[in-house]
């Protein structure tokens, strides 16, 4: 499917950072050498209805789109990166359909480098309820990041956040995640990371009783290890069932708690990310 496309300045891309300078360097994310492998602790805490946090930890990936570190090849089917985890079409490679969402809205990297943070899979399986992609023109300025959210009813949803220096953004919540949460509020970003350590905090603020309040906070700390992917799957066979496990474990917690349900949204589909469009070439 052919999509006009049009290069864009970091100015039409939404890029003015903290205190509305427009950024123009080459940003520190385009220089970050890749793959880097994290191990990160994240921690998820409710303080709406009930206060309750759970933690675990797990093993993102810092990667490069267009330089994907693949396993020898008895471990590809265990392991690796695939386009089918995240959004766009599983025919396309992972740096096709980045480009495709970006056309969507306009934007045009004219070949210029994306980080992506995810977790590789383990023996055929993986679950990221967060991606992260790190979008830069060929200059090496940041254009713009991506923001990948699935659920557990195997919908994704992505959010475009402008640039920013101080690796902050505030985004609308559009997407369904937990079951007792309906889709309003809106998120606050933040993230800062380097070749030897990540973190990253998302917040959600929602009206309550005629205020804007904090309802949920998750964070993750990690810093670097020295893993390929075969040794980071062969060592820890069901690890990536660990988002899984630990939000289904949540959920029941919460129910047990007498937390009531949220009725459950339409997601209309979102070209160039949702399964929708999984047809196109």
């Amino acid at each position: 499917m052919g999509l006009p496309r049009r290069r864009v300045s970091v100015r039409d891309a939404g890029g003015r950072g903290a205190g509305g300078e427009l950024v123009t360097a080459a940003s520190h994310t385009s220089r970050l050498p890749a793959p880097i492998a994290y191990r990160c602790r994240l921690e998820h805490t409710r303080y709406e209805g009930v206060h309750y946090s759970y933690r675990h930890t797990y093993y993102p990936w810092l990667v490069d789109l267009d330089d994907l570190p693949v396993p020898p090849p008895p471990f590809r089917s265990i392991t690796g990166f695939r386009a089918a985890d995240h959004l766009g079409s599983p025919r396309r490679s992972l740096r096709a359909n980045v480009d495709r969402y970006l056309a969507v809205h306009g934007i045009d990297l004219s070949g210029g480098r994306v980080l992506m943070l995810a977790q590789a899979r383990a023996f055929g399986y993986v679950f990221d309820p967060l991606s992260l992609f790190w979008c830069h023109d060929r200059d090496g300025r940041l254009v713009c990041v991506i923001m990948e959210v699935r659920n557990t009813f195997h919908e994704r949803h992505c959010y475009l956040l402008p640039p920013d220096p101080g690796g902050r953004a505030t985004v609308t919540k559009e997407f369904y995640v937990s079951p007792f949460l309906p889709v309003d509020g809106k998120y606050l970003v933040r993230w800062r990371i380097s070749p030897e350590t990540i973190s990253l905090t998302v917040v959600l603020r929602r009206m309550r009783s005629g205020a804007e309040r904090t309802t949920l906070v998750a964070t993750v700390r990690g810093a670097r290890v020295g893993r390929g992917l075969v040794s980071s799957a062969l060592s820890a066979p069901l690890r990536t069932w660990g988002p899984t496990v630990a939000i289904h474990y949540r959920a029941w917690r919460l129910r047990s708690l007498g937390l009531p349900l949220a009725r459950r949204r339409f997601h209309p589909a979102q070209p160039g990310v949702s399964v929708d469009d999984r047809n196109d070439q």
